[in-house]
């Protein structure tokens, strides 16, 4: 059976209308023969995400940085597009570009960013939960660079440019079958290389994370500005090339010390622009670093005579026009940060927008088909607000919103190990019980979740939650090394509300032990790179580690007493054992079984297969360890399918 992917996208249509490979190498010949803008123009819209996504990844999720790569790699095909080859794959040749782009740029980056010794965190640039993901993300882009061209044309088809199997043989003029087998094939080539970066999902996990995350939007405005300066440049490309296929031997030499001295004043002038972004901070992604203050301090706004709003949405446009101001001043609010989450029937998209610096963020939204649409803002020094809309009254989403943000209350404490030492670099995060009252509004402070790391004090603070949501809230403090404290939840504890205002209140992590063991194959041999988890899949106090190349495991922070111990491997059959945790445990032994191949088929009941649905191993209903009959524990493994057009996977 081959290997299946995300079998739905042949369904999902990230670009306007149909695109095939002769469409864009027209478009191309269009440009160089004609100069045509238009045709560039409409090259830049089908790619600018992709070129975008890639750029993004690659400097850090640094917004305006990445913007400016997007920028250089489309100057860069106005200016050598008459020199690329007739059967160039358009999307292979940007990805491999904007690879080459982003690497000279972030290094300059990097350099500014070790001078003002600031730690850049991946996972806060994460509105999704999806751990394949944030293990992926860093390393995907320069994996897919050191792919021969053909393998990662093929990938770049299926899954960055979101082709379903028949438009990818079409364009590499090969069958739907040969191209599944081509795409597979650069698949198992792509993994091989994360595997040595110290990646290992599966082929499944790495299709299905590919399809669902390797391209994001790209800012609204970029794909206009970028085509307009892109064009002026290749404009002048065109003209410089004339000149100097036409001028006499001494004209030749003064222009190109003109030449010259152009491009280094362009470098010294790039060189001061790429000095002021900031890539420090999630919530200063987009804009200069003046605009925001450090982490844990109010934003400052712009002065009174910044203006806040360009061109306002309109009915003949899908954007959603946001305006953010503070509500107690009416200034702009610069870079917040809103989480998208929206919901076309079944099918869901969630995303991380950066508004302006004058406070302005357009919302692409899909009117016609959004069933029930959330955003909502992020940034310290301002309450979390949300804007919601379900079924029944996406109709009333409005094309121009201002959104006044109000002050929250700052609440605090600290984290302490058992001894009631502090403890730094505990996770104290928060959510909140739902509030009905406010249902019908639009409008409300609802989060889903705030985490903060605590100091080398043990002190924690969070200055974005409203004054309202703070008897909802419930939480905890957890650290690797550490049980969890226990959640406090504050409705059912007005002393611990009081102490979260005055900061004062106390997380109590508890002791742990730790887990030391091998695991082998049947013939007694180890098995590097095995997944061990202790605890139940899914519990936040569970612990996971990776076997060393001898096969041996240690897990840090386990909870003392009785517990599920599970492994699993690639081509082995994953196993659960349940196990006593205490200080003097003995090392333990886990032997996977090589494993067998299961094929699985959905059918409706009247024999019809089911393409777009979800299967997963589900172990939540396991029987209780300390029950009677404890000794019957549900294998725990990560399993999670999704079935072909004729409702086949494995």
């Amino acid at each position: 059976m081959a290997q299946i992917f995300l079998s739905d996208l042949a369904g999902l249509r990230l670009y306007r209308g149909e695109m095939s490979m002769t469409d864009s190498q027209e478009l191309l010949r269009e440009y160089v023969s004609k100069h045509s803008e238009a045709a560039f123009e409409q090259l830049v819209r089908r790619y600018i995400d992709l070129v975008y996504s890639v750029a993004l990844r690659r400097v850090n999720w640094a917004s305006q940085l990445a913007q400016d790569v997007a920028q250089v790699v489309f100057t860069d095909l106005a200016r050598k597009a008459a020199s690329l080859p007739d059967n160039v794959t358009l999307g292979g040749w940007l990805h491999h570009h904007t690879c080459f782009v982003a690497s000279s740029a972030l290094r300059g980056e990097q350099r500014r960013v070790a001078r003002e010794k600031q730690a850049f965190e991946m996972n806060a640039l994460f509105a999704s939960e999806d751990s394949d993901w944030k293990e992926l993300a860093p390393v995907l882009d320069e994996s897919m660079d050191r792919l021969e061209p053909a393998d990662r044309d093929a990938l770049v088809l299926r899954f960055f440019e979101r082709r379903d199997l028949r438009s990818v043989g079409a364009a590499l003029g090969a069958s739907e079958d040969a191209a599944q087998k081509r795409v597979s094939r650069a698949l198992e080539k792509l993994r091989s290389l994360l595997v040595a970066r110290g990646v290992t999902l599966s082929l499944a996990a790495l299709g299905t994370v590919l399809g669902a995350r390797a391209v994001e939007a790209a800012p609204h405005s970029l794909a206009g500005d970028v085509s307009k300066s892109a064009l002026s440049a290749g404009a002048a490309g065109f003209v410089t090339g004339a000149l100097l296929r036409l001028a006499p031997p001494a004209m030749l030499k003064l222009a190109l010390a003109a030449l010259v001295a152009g491009l280094g004043f362009a470098g010294w002038a790039i060189h001061r622009r790429s000095s002021t972004i900031s890539t420090t901070l999630p919530s200063a992604l987009a804009e200069p670093a003046a605009l925001v203050d450090a982490p844990q301090t109010p934003a400052p706004l712009l002065p009174e005579s910044a203006s806040v709003a360009p061109a306002l949405g309109s009915p003949s446009s899908n954007a959603l026009h946001l305006v953010l101001v503070a509500a107690d001043s009416g200034k702009p609010v610069p870079a917040v940060q809103i989480d998208y989450r929206g919901f076309e029937g079944e099918k869901f998209s969630g995303k991380t927008l950066t508004a302006t610096r004058f406070g302005i963020c357009d919302v692409e939204i899909p009117r016609g088909s959004i069933t029930k649409l959330e955003l909502t803002t992020r940034i310290d020094g301002f309450a979390d607000t949300r804007l919601h809309w379900e079924e029944g009254q996406v109709k009333a989403i409005p094309f121009n919103y201002t959104l006044r943000l109000v002050r929250p209350v700052p609440i605090g404490g600290r984290v302490l190990d058992p001894d009631g030492q502090p403890v730094a670099g505990a996770k104290v995060g928060f959510n909140h019980r739902d509030d009905p009252s406010n249902a019908a509004s639009p409008e409300d402070h609802f989060f889903s979740w705030i985490q903060v790391s605590t100091d080398s004090n043990g002190t924690w603070r969070i200055d974005r939650v409203a004054s309202e949501m703070l008897r909802l809230l419930y939480g905890g403090a957890s650290h690797p090394d550490y049980v969890e404290s226990e959640f406090v939840f504050l409705d059912q504890n007005p002393e611990a509300e009081q102490k979260f205002k005055n900061q004062t209140f106390m997380f109590h992590l508890g002791r742990a032990v730790t887990a030391r063991g091998t695991v082998i194959d049947p013939d007694g041999a180890p098995i590097a790179g095995a997944k061990v988890l202790v605890g139940k899949r899914g519990s936040s106090d569970s612990r996971s580690a990776k076997t060393q190349p001898d096969g041996s495991f240690v897990v840090a922070g386990c909870r003392p007493g009785k517990s599920a111990l599970s492994a699993e491997a690639e081509g082995f059959a994953p196993t659960t054992m349940e196990v006593e945790f205490s200080p003097d445990s003995q090392s333990f032994r886990l032997t996977l079984q090589r494993g067998k191949l299961l094929l699985l088929r959905l059918l409706t009941h009247s024999g019809r297969p089911v393409s777009k649905a979800h299967v997963w191993l589900d172990t939540m209903n396991q029987v209780p360890l300390d029950s009677s009959d404890s000794g019957k524990v549900v294998v725990q493994a990560n399993f999670d399918g999704k079935p072909d057009t004729g409702g086949r996977t494995k």
